[in-house]
């Protein structure tokens, strides 16, 4: 597969296609579905659920991050806080990337320390 072929199939994957019917991660992360669940709070109050951002994810005790309003499609979905374009592939894959990195350092100072 080529590179411009895998930067179109993540970003179908990122921003979802009803076209190919591929559900969006941006909106699975939002309503807290599949792999994105573990990163969510419920809580429920009179019928209404609320999706907070575990505390042990954003570290600050004082902070509530809500699931719609604090984070958003919009705030996600975007290559910048600045402009309203979409992340492209290209993006998403370098940021993958980097993530892959630092996914390998942690590793390796685990393997090496602990």
């Amino acid at each position: 597969m080529k590179l411009q072929q895998v930067h179109s199939k993540l970003f179908q994957a990122y921003h979802g296609s009803a076209e190919v019917d591929i559900a969006s991660f941006a909106l699975q992360c939002i309503a807290g579905d599949g792999a994105y669940s573990a990163l969510w709070d419920k809580e429920e109050e009179t019928g209404v659920t609320t999706l907070t951002l575990k505390k042990s994810i954003c570290r600050r005790e004082e902070f509530r991050y809500i699931s719609g309003s604090s984070i958003t499609i919009a705030s996600i979905s975007v290559a910048n806080q600045k402009s309203s374009v979409l992340i492209d592939g290209s993006a998403i894959f370098n940021k993958g990337n980097k993530v892959l990195k630092n996914c390998k350092k942690a590793l390796a100072f685990e393997n090496q320390f602990l």
